[in-house]
C-alpha cells in the first residue's frame, strides 16, 4: 500500500524527528531506519514549491550539492 504524505512531514520522517509512527517507509526496496541520517542526507533532495531565480548556470544549479559530480549530472540529464 502507497500513502501520500505532505513533504514536510516526510522530510521530518526521513530526517528520523519522528520516530514514533507505525509501518515501514522504503527508500527503493530500502527501510529508511537502516539508513543512516547522514547518508539519506547525501541521496534526498527537497525542492519546495517556491520558485526563485538567483544568478549562475544551468551546471551551478545542477551540481548544487557538493555529492554531485559532473558524471552524476550528465546521467541525470540523459536519463528521459
Amino acid at each position: 500500500m502507497k500513502v501520500v504524505v505532505e513533504k514536510s512531514t516526510l522530510v521530518k520522517l526521513i530526517l528520523g524527528l519522528y520516530s514514533n509512527y507505525s509501518g515501514t517507509i522504503k527508500y527503493d526496496t530500502y527501510d529508511i531506519d537502516a539508513i543512516p541520517t547522514d547518508e539519506m542526507l547525501k541521496i534526498t533532495t527537497l525542492i519546495t514549491n517556491d520558485s526563485y531565480l538567483v544568478k549562475g548556470t544551468i551546471r551551478d544549479h545542477l551540481t548544487v550539492s557538493k555529492y554531485i559530480t559532473e558524471e552524476d549530472m550528465f546521467n541525470a540529464l540523459e536519463k528521459k
